[in-house]
């Protein structure tokens, strides 16, 4: 048996790569750009994708609007049912639709008022998910299989971020309580209040943190440093197989649990 190192592989996967898109270059290049008014008045919102980024931007009218930049053999189905506005991107999809690499990049733009939303959910398997300020939810549950997630300026119930590979970036966040995970990625917040629980977990990546806090903190990561500042006193709980820890001396407080096997801990009360 023969067994070929990472970087062999690597060549011979981006030559393969590169074939593909000889052979579909034609194919993958037809993108066009549909445009859905949505008239309904909706509560919740729910975003399947495949391979499309998905930005929200706030718009200043009383109506919503739904843009996608996508394959014309493979429209997203937009529409308003049970209080819940749904743009699907799988539904209508076939096996072969997902053959071929993209010169450009299918992209949805959800434009709606500014305001309070009762829920929001976004499935995407291959694309980035940037969430605005102007919003605020009542729980949201965001899960990306390869891409990055950016959120900023919003309040929210129950937050999870889910990234099986790519970063998550979460600025000026106040939230119920907050759930991340991921497996390969950095996760960088800053100015994020949970008043409850903040759980964050990640396989291989660094977490940052600046100025956050939560009434528990618990961290957990496989390879990878943490560091960061928090605006409470907490007992720590802090442990590195391989990798130096600075904490703060334990005071009373929620309790700030970090573990990591390898990588630093370095944390400071603000």
């Amino acid at each position: 048996m023969v067994l070929l190192d990472c970087g062999v592989l690597r060549c011979i996967l981006t030559g393969v790569m590169r074939t593909m898109g000889c052979i579909f270059k034609k194919s993958s290049a037809s993108l066009v750009t549909n445009e859905y008014g949505i008239r309904e008045s909706f509560r919740k919102i729910s975003v399947r994708t495949v391979t499309a980024d998905v930005i929200f931007v706030p718009g200043d009218g009383a109506e919503a609007k739904v843009v996608c930049h996508e394959k014309a053999e493979a429209k997203h189905r937009v529409a308003v049912e049970e209080d819940t506005l749904i743009i699907d991107g799988l539904s209508e999809r076939k096996w072969y639709h997902n053959i071929g690499c993209r010169c450009k990049k299918a992209k949805v733009t959800i434009i709606i008022p500014k305001g309070e939303y009762h829920a929001l959910n976004v499935k995407n398997t291959t694309g980035n998910v940037e969430i605005p300020g102007g919003f605020a939810f009542g729980n949201a549950d965001i899960s990306v299989t390869t891409g990055d997630i950016s959120w900023r300026d919003s309040a929210v119930g129950d937050l999870d971020c889910k990234s099986t590979t790519g970063d998550v970036n979460l600025t000026d966040i106040q939230c119920d309580a907050l759930i991340a995970t991921g497996t390969t990625g950095d996760l960088k917040m800053r100015n994020v209040i949970a008043a409850g629980k903040m759980t964050i977990h990640r396989v291989c990546g660094h977490v940052e943190f600046e100025a956050c806090d939560a009434s528990e903190v618990s961290v957990r990561v496989t390879t990878g440093d943490v560091k960061g500042t928090l605006l409470s006193d907490k007992t720590f709980e802090a442990k590195s197989t391989t990798g130096k820890v600075e904490v703060p001396r334990s005071r009373p407080g929620g309790l700030c649990k970090v573990h990591t096997t390898t990588g630093r801990i370095d944390i400071d009360i603000q």
